[in-house]
């Protein structure tokens, strides 16, 4: 091929127009990274000072989450595989759904509640996979007002928050599209 030939063929309009495709994609490649990466931060900054979950064997009250106080099951340590029982005591005696939510910071990957009437959509039988425990239950526990038995002075709900990993997990509370409080948990 002569120098000529070459040349003509570097410089046509087709290897131009393939070459700003190819910076188009790159150029979009790098700020959906740069986005990614800023999301991933701004959940990750606010993951400072983690509870650390009790130790084998003994009751614990983590501290109060907004309106809610939650009680980490008596089992103790984070076992993987296995869901983590969390009782949920609210304290608002409002008539809106006070909804929680949780990420790894690690990564920002939701993490799965499972507060659901379990005679009616009962768990697997754990050990659960991985993947188990990031598709199963719901991505929020929506928490509903019901009317309290007589002298019962708080509403309690039982169920499981689906960790499937050690690391540092954040928690959030919302009434509405209001975030009311957050809490860090080590796992």
């Amino acid at each position: 091929m002569r120098a000529e030939e070459h040349e003509a063929r570097l410089t046509s309009p087709d290897v131009a127009r393939t070459r700003a495709v190819g910076a188009a994609v790159i150029g979009l490649a790098v700020a959906v990274a740069a986005i990614a990466f800023v999301r991933g931060e701004s959940q990750a900054t606010g993951c400072r000072h983690g509870h650390a979950l009790p130790e084998r064997g003994h009751r614990y009250d983590l501290p109060r989450l907004g309106p809610l106080s939650l009680q980490a099951g008596f089992g103790g340590d984070f076992v993987h595989g296995h869901p983590y029982k969390v009782g949920i005591t609210r304290h608002d005696m409002s008539q809106r759904t006070i909804v929680v939510r949780g990420w790894r910071c690690a990564d920002g990957r939701p993490l799965h509640f499972f507060y659901r009437d379990l005679r009616y959509f009962p768990l697997p039988k754990p050990p659960l996979t991985t993947g188990q425990l990031q598709r199963l239950g719901d991505s929020a526990a929506r928490l509903p007002w019901y009317q309290a038995p007589p002298g019962q002075s708080a509403l309690g709900y039982s169920g499981y928050m689906l960790f499937w990993a050690h690391g540092d997990w954040k928690l959030r509370v919302l009434e509405g599209d209001r975030v009311v409080d957050q809490l860090v948990l080590r796992i």
